[in-house]
């Protein structure tokens, strides 16, 4: 895989927003980059906490000294627990992030607060300010604890079912370092200074903040696509698009994903497969699918482009093991996916029949029904009239311009031929039939050719009875 390399702004959001899109860069070529653009930030921070800020702000050496050390030690324990911790599978510079992250990200707040808190100005000497620095130092260290644990729950290879722990994790976490907070601050206050850092964790963990502002543009751009501005537009936007770790629901994302498929469906579902990638927001993804194969015009056309895409059919597939996935639409087309031996066809196609009866009204349903009932009864056939007569039986629908439409009406033609033609010369328009169905992708040409073979198996039968077909 080529990963074109980015520009200092893109690579610095990936690394704060997108972990494991970071990752991919860091693994395909971006990983001097990165490590200089962390570099010159550090550097910089460096230079303005020692020779800017006591300019500024009468912070004192001391406070300096104590808020640099004390921030730069906890970030590096930060980052030795992070190696220690970090995914084996991965390979060392993707793995790179949990040293590059806390470098960015977690110590220069922690380095600002920590000066703060520890020098003599009187304003950070007063009980008040001194005590609220304090509380706001305790929230930043547990929320880099709660980031690391993110972090390393993103990009766990399970990171879909990574994130149900995480919401866990991150409630746990609130509810007692709240309960803690209130209910022990008394002298001695540690025990509630303790509740302070479980509360940072939870808020590491959950990222409420960031997830306010990023639910009103989720719901403002939902707004956008009812009133008619393009989805592809307004997908490009959506925060789902450069955020890997919000977790919390982001309304509207499922409605705009709809307004896309329907639009159109290839680049509608390319979005859809995108969004069920995504470690936390992949329910949406999913509560479109069920909406859609449940009751819907968009069922088998969506369902139809995911069962022929190498990564929707993973997306069908998760799909139907959640809890819940009891739509059986959805499981006739990962069935259809996962169909990989011809002799396993016929069993496939009957047991699926009566629910693809039930939904042949449907847009899609008329060319899917005719070509698995064409497929079931040559499959059936013993002989070549006996196939011959299966097809013809089947009522002829109009010629669409979709390729299941296309391939089906060869077949038909070719079958139902009136005219009568040698053996030969029919086994050789088979064949050439069957290169053509080698250009489909998928199930549809995994079916076509195994119909295809069982039709020149039938032809060689004929031809060794010495048979004109008719």
């Amino acid at each position: 895989m080529t990963i074109p390399l980015a520009d200092p702004f893109t690579l610095a959001r990936d690394l704060l927003l997108r972990p494991a899109h970071a990752g991919q860069r860091l693994e395909h070529g971006d990983s001097w980059s990165a490590v200089a653009m962390t570099s010159l930030w550090v550097t910089v921070m460096l230079a303005f906490m020692i020779l800017v800020l006591p300019q500024l702000f009468p912070v004192g050496t001391q406070g300096v000294g104590l808020g640099l050390g004390l921030s730069f030690g906890f970030v590096l324990l930060v980052i030795g627990v992070g190696v220690a911790s970090a995914n084996p599978r991965r390979s060392g510079k993707s793995n790179m992030i949990v040293v590059l992250r806390p470098l960015l990200a977690t110590w220069p707040p922690l380095a600002l607060v920590g000066t703060a808190l520890f020098s003599a100005h009187p304003l950070s000497t007063a009980p008040f300010a001194q005590m609220g620095l304090l509380l706001l130092f305790l929230l930043l260290v547990g929320g880099a604890i709660g980031s690391l644990l993110c972090l390393r729950l993103v990009l766990d290879p399970r990171a879909t079912e990574a994130a149900a722990a995480r919401a866990v994790l991150g409630s746990a976490a609130l509810g007692l370092g709240t309960a803690s907070f209130w209910l022990a601050w008394s002298p001695p206050p540690w025990p509630g200074l303790v509740g302070v850092v479980i509360i940072g964790i939870a808020f590491g963990l959950l990222r409420p903040l960031s997830w306010l502002w990023e639910m009103l543009l989720s719901l403002a751009l939902a707004a956008l696509a009812r009133a008619g501005v393009s989805p592809w537009v307004l997908l490009t936007w959506h925060p789902v698009n450069y955020d890997e770790q919000c977790l919390l629901p982001l309304p509207g994302l499922t409605s705009l994903l709809y307004r896309a498929c329907n639009v159109d469906i290839e680049r509608g579902g390319a979005w859809l497969v995108a969004v069920a990638e995504h470690p936390s927001q992949a329910r949406a993804a999913y509560m479109l699918l069920r909406r859609v194969a449940h009751a819907g015009q968009l069922a088998h056309p969506l369902l139809f482009w995911l069962s022929t895409a190498e990564r929707g059919v993973a997306v069908l597939e998760r799909a139907c093991d959640l809890p819940r996935a009891t739509v059986p639409l959805l499981h006739v087309y990962a069935d259809f996916a996962q169909t990989t031996q011809p002799e396993a066809w016929a069993s496939v196609l009957v047991r699926h029949r009566s629910l693809l009866v039930e939904h042949q009204g449907e847009v899609g349903g008329a060319s899917l029904r005719s070509l698995l009932e064409t497929a079931s009864g040559i499959l059936r056939a013993e002989r070549w009239p006996v196939a011959v007569a299966a097809v013809q039986s089947l009522p002829r629908g109009p010629l669409g311009d979709d390729d299941l439409w296309v391939m089906l009406r060869v077949v038909q033609l070719w079958v139902g031929a009136v005219e009568p033609e040698e053996t030969s010369e029919r086994v050789s328009l088979l064949q050439a039939l069957t290169q053509e169905v080698g250009e489909l992708t998928g199930w549809p040409g995994a079916l076509l050719a195994t119909v295809s073979e069982h039709l020149l198996f039938l032809l060689h039968i004929e031809q060794q009875k010495g048979a004109w077909l008719s």
